[in-house]
C-alpha cells in the first residue's frame, strides 16, 4: 500500500493540472462568448475586426493561463520527486571495509552506498556476494565493518564475521528495523535460493574437500600376548550442505616404506568392534570418529619399533573409505593419512 500512496502523491499534481486546464477552457470559453455577444450588439463593431481581435485576446489569455498552471504542476512534481529521493537516501553508508584489520583490507563504501535504498542486505562471504572481484584474503577469516546513519546525523557501527564453510551470513542494515529487514528478506528470497543451489552444486563437485579432519591420533598397540597393530583415529567434520554416511567399506593396502603390508585394513566407528561399522555426519553437525586399524606381524612390529627414529612413513593414503551423500546420492572416497611410529602413542 505504501507504493500506491507514493505513486498517487507523484501523479496527483498532473491530474489536478488537467482538471484545472479543462475547467479553465470551459469557463473561459463561456465568459468570452458572452462578452463577445454583448459587445458586438452594443458597439456595432464590424465582424471581421471584432472576431480577429477576439481571437488574439483569447489565445493570449489561454497561453498565460496554461503557462502558469504548467509551472505550478511541474514544481509540485519536482518537489514530490525530491521527497522520494530524500526518502530513498535515508540510509547513508559513511564507511565500509572488508578484511578489516588485515594488510589486504579493501574499502567497499562506494559499492554499498550506491546500492542503498531504505534497507541494505550484504552476504558476508569471501567476495561479499559478488561485490568484490576476488577474495581479498583467501583462507583467512575476514570481518566486514560498516558505519552508517539512518534518517539523522547519528551514526552506528556494526560488524560481521565471514561465514564458516557451508553456512550463510548476512548483514542487514539498519539493524534496528525488523520490518525493513523482513522486506529485504522477501526481496532477496529468490537470490538466496539461487545462491544455495550454487553452493549445493559446488559442494557436490568438491565433496571430498568438504569433509575435514579436525583431529588425528596414532596408536601403536604392541604388547606381549596380543596381536600388534597401528590404529589411526580420525575425527571428521562435514562442512557440506549434504548429510554423508559410511557403512565401513574400505579398500586398498597400507605401505610401510616401500613394502606393502599384507593384512587388509579394518575400519571401525567409535563403538566397534564388535558390531557393524556405521558413521553419519550431518550438515555442519558434530564431528564423528573413524578408526583405521592395521594389524601387523610381530616381526614387522619389532622392525617398526626398532626403526622408529628413522621416521619411516606408514602410508594409509592408498586406503579408501567409501562415503555416500544424502539426499542427493553420490559415492566418493576419503583416503587415509601418512603417519610414523615416532608420533604414535604406544599402548
Amino acid at each position: 500500500m505504501n507504493w500506491m500512496r507514493q505513486e498517487w502523491s507523484m501523479q496527483w499534481p498532473r491530474v489536478r493540472f488537467e482538471i484545472y486546464k479543462s475547467g479553465a477552457i470551459l469557463v473561459g470559453g463561456s465568459v468570452i462568448a458572452l462578452a463577445a455577444k454583448l459587445l458586438h450588439g452594443v458597439f456595432r463593431i464590424p465582424d471581421s475586426y471584432f472576431y480577429g481581435a477576439l481571437f488574439v485576446i483569447a489565445c493570449t489569455c489561454f497561453v498565460l493561463l496554461l503557462n502558469r498552471l504548467s509551472h505550478a504542476g511541474t514544481g509540485k512534481r519536482a518537489a514530490s520527486s525530491d521527497d522520494v529521493e530524500r526518502e530513498n537516501k535515508k540510509l547513508v553508508i559513511h564507511r565500509a571495509v572488508y578484511a578489516a584489520g588485515l594488510d589486504t583490507e579493501v574499502s567497499v563504501t562506494d559499492k554499498l552506498q550506491n546500492a542503498t535504498r531504505d534497507a541494505l542486505v550484504v552476504t558476508v562471504d569471501s567476495t561479499l556476494g559478488g561485490l568484490l572481484p576476488t577474495d581479498p584474503a583467501s583462507g583467512v577469516p575476514k570481518r566486514l565493518d560498516v558505519t552508517y546513519s539512518y534518517g539523522s546525523d547519528k551514526t552506528f557501527d556494526v560488524s560481521r564475521l565471514e561465514a564458516p564453510p557451508g553456512q550463510i551470513m548476512r548483514l542487514v542494515i539498519p539493524e534496528d528495523s525488523k520490518a525493513k529487514a523482513q522486506k529485504v528478506e522477501e526481496i532477496t528470497k529468490d537470490q538466496d535460493l539461487e545462491r544455495l543451489q550454487k553452493i549445493a552444486k559446488e559442494d557436490l563437485e568438491n565433496i571430498r574437500e568438504r569433509v575435514m579432519v579436525t583431529k588425528q591420533k596414532t596408536i601403536f598397540h604392541f604388547d606381549i600376548g596380543s596381536d600388534p597393530y597401528i590404529e589411526v583415529v580420525l575425527s571428521l567434520w562435514n562442512a557440506s550442505v549434504f548429510d554423508i554416511m559410511t557403512f565401513g567399506k574400505v579398500q586398498g593396502h597400507t605401505m610401510y616404506g616401500q613394502i606393502q603390508l599384507p593384512i587388509p585394513v579394518n575400519l571401525f566407528d567409535s563403538t566397534g568392534p564388535p558390531g557393524p561399522t556405521y558413521l553419519s555426519l550431518r550438515h555442519c553437525g558434530p564431528a564423528g570418529v573413524l578408526r583405521l586399524r592395521q594389524f601387523v606381524s610381530h616381526e614387522v612390529a619389532d622392525r617398526m619399533y626398532a626403526e622408529r627414529d628413522r621416521k619411516i612413513p606408514i602410508d594409509f593414503e592408498l586406503v579408501a573409505i567409501e562415503f555416500t551423500t544424502c539426499p542427493v546420492v553420490k559415492r566418493f572416497d576419503i583416503y587415509g593419512p601418512m603417519v610414523t611410529i615416532s608420533e604414535a602413542e604406544r599402548v
